[in-house]
Order: C-alpha cells, then structure tokens, then sequence
C-alpha cells in the first residue's frame, strides 16, 4: 500500500502544497516548488515586513522556491533573527527546438499532477504539453532529500515523446532570492565549470558561508539563473 498526497491543481492553493510538499533531512530543507522557473513570479522582488501587520497583511499566491539549512539565521530589519532561504539548486527549464520554453505554466499543458508520496518520501509531478509542432511530450520530476546523506538532494528528470523532437534543457541555480522580501546575501559567485555541474558560494550578512554544488548528467546544457553581481553563463 502506498501513502500519497496528490495536489489539487487551483492557484489560489500553489504556496500551501509548496509547503505542504517541503522535504527535508534535519539539516537540508527544500519547499515544494516546481523546477522550472516561474517566469511571472519573480523571486527577487524587494518588499517590506513588520511585526506589527503579518496579521492584516494580503499574501500573494506566488510560486516561492525555498532551501533552508536550519539554524542558518541572519537579522530581517524589522522582523528580528530569520531562517535565510538560500539560493534554490533545482531549477530546470526546458526548451522546445523552436526556441518556445515549456514550462507548468505554459498553455500547451495538457495535464498537470503533483504528488508526495510519504511512503517513499519523493515528490513526483508528470505534466504533459502538446508541443509545438505537434508532438505529446511528457516530462515527469521526481526529487528526494537523502536521509543517508543528509546534506544531498537528488532529482530525476524523464522526457517522453510520441515522435522524434529535439529539447534543450538547462539546469540552474537561482541565488538572487529574498526572505520575506529582504536580501541577506552579501557576495554571490556563480560559475558553470563546464562539466555540468554549477557551483555557488554565498556569504550571508551575519557572515556566515554558504557552498551549493550542483551536477548533472545526461545530454543537459547547464547554466546559473545569476544576480548582477554573479558570474555569467559561459
């Protein structure tokens, strides 16, 4: 018998199965957030908090991406001590030969579905496009927090066509994120060596040092979603 929690596809309810679907091994922590990047939802968007109105104040139904070292805090101005949410190492975007990025929410999905399953602690998601230049594509995710290597993150990607296609995919790091709409990195690097793997160092300002290594195999093509200040895709 397996044990699931499959998400009821509606907006309204994206950021509570984003944190409903949060994995986690003690010292990693991931929001359930889907892999390719939500192009209208920008991650970098600077707003303030206070103590006094996070009981008045209207949340939006934004996709968030979230990776949480717990115990890694830095000062917020005005909320006080806060977990930082660091740089997301899970991004994916895929691309169709002609140049059009199909992603969740794309109108060629033909059918979307999320689930976490408890019993394997894995989150899978399946969307199927049509693609294109006619083709039934699907791309099915499935990621994991290790409990044997706690500070590892595996995510697994399959791409199906009813018809011979050509996809690009990239693999990315997106360090130009905030924590309750406050930037506490104080110095990014990015760099792609070129052998798929992406690496990104972060100092906080509490001053704490953050190294984030993500590699990837297969025929992928991988570059960092950078900050300015970040070192650029080659």
């Amino acid at each position: 018998m397996s044990w699931s929690i499959v998400e009821i596809v509606d907006p309204a309810r994206a950021k509570a199965f984003e944190g409903l679907f949060t994995l986690g091994s003690g010292p990693l922590h991931v929001r359930g957030s889907v892999e390719d990047h939500p192009a209208a939802s920008p991650q970098n968007v600077d707003y303030q908090r206070r103590a006094t109105n996070v009981t008045s104040e209207r949340f939006t139904s934004a996709p968030r991406w979230g990776a949480y070292v717990p115990g890694l805090f830095a000062p917020h101005p005005t909320l006080g001590p806060q977990m930082v949410n660091l740089p997301f190492f899970l991004g994916l975007d895929l691309e169709h030969a002609s140049g059009e990025r199909l992603h969740s929410g794309s109108p060629r999905v033909r059918s979307h579905r999320r689930e976490l399953r408890l019993d394997l602690a894995t989150l899978a998601r399946v969307v199927e496009f049509h693609g294109p230049s006619g083709e039934r594509l699907s791309a099915s995710f499935e990621r994991f927090v290790s409990a044997e290597h706690p500070h590892l993150c595996v995510q697994r990607l399959t791409l199906t066509s009813d018809r011979a296609t050509s996809l690009r995919l990239r693999s990315t790091i997106d360090a130009d994120v905030r924590t309750n709409g406050y930037d506490h990195a104080q110095r990014v690097r990015l760099e792609a060596p070129g052998d798929g793997t992406i690496l990104c160092t972060l100092r906080t300002d509490a001053g704490d040092e953050v190294r984030i290594e993500s590699a990837t195999t297969g025929i992928m093509m991988p570059g960092p979603c950078t900050r300015p200040s970040a070192v650029s895709p080659p």
